[in-house]
């Protein structure tokens, strides 16, 4: 028996478009969004909740209108943005920090590759006046 001031009614839905699934349960249960019509209203709303295969179950979920979806997805990109600028800042402050030993190591690394330039240098010079000491040689 129903409480007094309560309504019994069943719920009615229709998916009207699938979004995505957003995760899988271990009971098979999909969190999904979608845009659902409730109880015959033609207008659809955003919706988020678990889904049973079938669709014929449902979780607890969350609705929302047009103008709340945008402001979730506001809110959402603003978080990100700020999250990649500070993991940026971040990466250039290291790369700074870095940068000074980093340019003490390049310049290191360039003057080894002068002096084993001039070494071969040395040595292909030292091959060909051998070369040709050899070839003024009578036979």
């Amino acid at each position: 028996m129903a409480q007094e001031g309560t309504e019994n009614r069943r719920v009615t839905f229709r998916i009207e478009a699938h979004l995505g699934v957003m995760s899988t349960g271990k009971d098979g249960f999909t969190k999904e969004l979608n845009l659902v019509s409730w109880n015959g209203s033609p207008n659809a709303k955003y919706d988020i909740r678990g889904w049973s295969k079938d669709h014929k179950k449902m979780t607890k979920g969350i609705t929302l209108y047009g103008t709340e979806m945008d402001k979730l997805c506001q809110y959402y990109l603003d978080y990100c943005n700020a999250r990649t600028v500070a993991v940026n800042k971040s990466r250039r402050n290291a790369a700074a920090a870095a940068g000074l030993k980093a340019g003490e190591e390049e310049r290191e690394r360039e003057e080894l590759e002068e002096k084993a330039e001039v070494e071969r240098m040395d040595e292909t010079e030292e091959v060909s006046a051998e070369e040709e000491t050899e070839e003024e040689e009578p036979f």
